[in-house]
């Protein structure tokens, strides 16, 4: 394969590995997003219940016991599914990650392959003067032994 479209099958794997960095990005963010999400409402639930506790000590009715209670049920039941986004979440990126550094591993070996067959041209280049110049020599040393 010529240098040229090495450089276009680079060129290529380039993007797709931009491609996939930035849908890492985004899921990271996205993740990033989501614990601060689950650790406000964590927060938001240990502030209620202190409050609800504060309010017990006052006396609060059997209702309105009920009422916070069941309102700590609907802010647990939100953290656990945020729990489980969060852990799905955290697959997700795990496996983009994954995608990502075989698209690297892919830019990679391409520019080792490009620099080894410049290397290669280069030397076979350097050889084939050489060659030239020994023969342009030879045939000077013959000349000048014939005269």
């Amino acid at each position: 394969m010529s240098g040229n479209r090495l450089d276009v099958v680079l060129e290529l794997a380039r993007r797709d590995e931009q491609t996939e960095a930035g849908k890492l990005a985004r899921l990271n963010k996205h993740l990033e997003d989501q614990r601060r999400r689950r650790e406000q409402l964590i927060q938001y639930g240990a502030e209620y219940r202190a409050r609800i506790a504060s309010d017990a000590r006052r006396g609060i009715n059997a209702h309105t016991y009920r009422e916070h209670a069941a309102f700590i049920q609907h802010i647990q039941t939100s953290i656990d599914g945020q729990a489980k986004t969060f852990s799905v979440l955290e697959s997700r990126v795990e496996q983009q990650r994954q995608r990502w550094a075989e698209a690297r591993t892919r830019v990679k070996s391409l520019e080792r392959a490009i620099e080894k067959a410049a290397r290669e041209k280069a030397a076979r280049r350097e050889r084939h003067a050489q060659l030239a110049a020994d023969e342009w020599s030879q045939t000077r040393r013959i000349a000048t032994e014939a005269d």
